[in-house]
This record gives C-alpha cells, sequence and structure tokens, in this order.
C-alpha cells in the first residue's frame, strides 16, 4: 500500500479532503474500508491525517484530522537531463522525487535518442505523484522542457556539468554543501552538439563522475544522490 493518498483539494471550513477519480480507484484496489485513518500529501509541504468518509466513481472524501506544513530548507536542487526514451525519463523522474529534486528540466538535445513533447507532461506527474506517496516527499518539483540552452535561468547557481575531462564531483564536497542553489546538467548518451557545449561551458564547472562509462538515468541518480547528501536531504 502506498505511504499516503494524494489530496487534490481541501475544504479548511468543512474540514474535508476530496481525492481525484483515480485515486478513489486506488483505494478500492487497495480495499482500503471507510473510517480508516490515512495520510495525505499534496506536493505542498503539506502532510494530512484524513479518515475516509466516501468512495466512488467520482472520487472520494475524508474527514480532515490534521494538517502539518513541512518547511522547505530554501535550498533548490535541479536536475537538467537531455530527453531519451520513456523508460528511462520514467526512472529518472522517479528517483528524483525520492532523492529531493526540486525542479526537473528536460532538454530536447541535437543528439538526444527520442524527443520530449509539452504534451506528455500530464503523465510526467502522475509518475511524480505515486514517487512521492511511497517516499512521502512532500514537495513536488518543478517539471519543465527546455528547447534551447539559452532558457536556462542559470544565475545564482552552482551549475556543474558531468563531463570526463572535469574535476571528480566528490571534490566539490564544500561548494555544494554551501550554495543554496545547485544545477546538475547531463547530457545525452551521445554527447551534447558543440554548439551547445560551448554554450554550457560559459557558465557551467565541468565534473566527473568516475571511469566508467555510465547511463544516463544512473549518471542522474548517483549525482543527484551525492548533492542531496551534501545538502542534508538524505
Amino acid at each position: 500500500m502506498p505511504h499516503a493518498f494524494w489530496i487534490d483539494s481541501v475544504e479548511n471550513e468543512n474540514k474535508k479532503v476530496y481525492l481525484s477519480p483515480s485515486e478513489a480507484n486506488h483505494l478500492k484496489v487497495m480495499r482500503v474500508k471507510l473510517g480508516e485513518i490515512l495520510t495525505g500529501l499534496d506536493g505542498k509541504g503539506n502532510i494530512y491525517r484524513f479518515q475516509l468518509e466516501t468512495i466512488s466513481k467520482t472520487g472520494a472524501t475524508g474527514n480532515l484530522l490534521s494538517r502539518k506544513h513541512e518547511y522547505h530548507d530554501g535550498k533548490s536542487l535541479i536536475i537538467f537531463v537531455a530527453s531519451t526514451k520513456w523508460p528511462r525519463i520514467r526512472l529518472i523522474i522517479e528517483k528524483a522525487v525520492e532523492l529531493g529534486v526540486d525542479r526537473i528540466e528536460i532538454f530536447n538535445s541535437r543528439y538526444s535518442v527520442a524527443k520530449i513533447l509539452p504534451n506528455r507532461l500530464d503523465k510526467f506527474y502522475s509518475v511524480m505523484r505515486e514517487a512521492s506517496k511511497q517516499c512521502l516527499n512532500t514537495y513536488l518539483p518543478e517539471l519543465c522542457i527546455i528547447d534551447s540552452i539559452d532558457q536556462i535561468d542559470h544565475s545564482n547557481s552552482l551549475n556543474l556539468l558531468l563531463d570526463f575531462t572535469g574535476s571528480p564531483l566528490q571534490s566539490l564536497s564544500d561548494s555544494i554543501a554551501s550554495s543554496k542553489n545547485v544545477r546538475i546538467l547531463v547530457g545525452p548518451e551521445g554527447g551534447f552538439a558543440e554548439n551547445e557545449l560551448k554554450k554550457l561551458h560559459q557558465f557551467c564547472l565541468p565534473v566527473s563522475l568516475g571511469k566508467r562509462i555510465l547511463r544516463v538515468e544512473t549518471a542522474v541518480i548517483v549525482s543527484a544522490s551525492f548533492a542531496s547528501l551534501q545538502m542534508g536531504r538524505l
């Protein structure tokens, strides 16, 4: 059973919580009974305790028992990754949520093996919500599709570009720990195009994950795990 269920909306005056039809279906599949006390999340830092009141095809409702707000640490961990095939993107998004990433930027690079279209965002958010429920991450990451490196707001960030020629990532432990905003940029398996690299090197610090050639999703998980650990999130 998921550790939590997703709350669509809250009616504070009447102390009611509302869940979507898909979440109501999950409740049925998990054989949750009316009257059970459950945990809910909304992706905005709130953790709810509620008693399940109704389940139907149109959704579910519950009686709000308590709400606790978890304050954000004020830092930002951003993953900028070249688009790839759906199973890999799905894994990247899922693990990014578990590791406390605040923003996922998917870039349609020249050498990407698959292009990501904006109309897929609903599918991506569904993956994020499921991951959030499992790991109890109270803040849902932002997600955006980027068509040009020029769209990156790289100001006031420690921008780390994964590159074999760079310094070992672990040598930047102190810099990561002391930075308010950290962005990790991961290219496609075919590498960034020359013009893309030229732009990235203007504001990025090249870092290496070691001698082995890693898949895109592995590189994201390793680098995000290290950064999240240094930022005190793991």
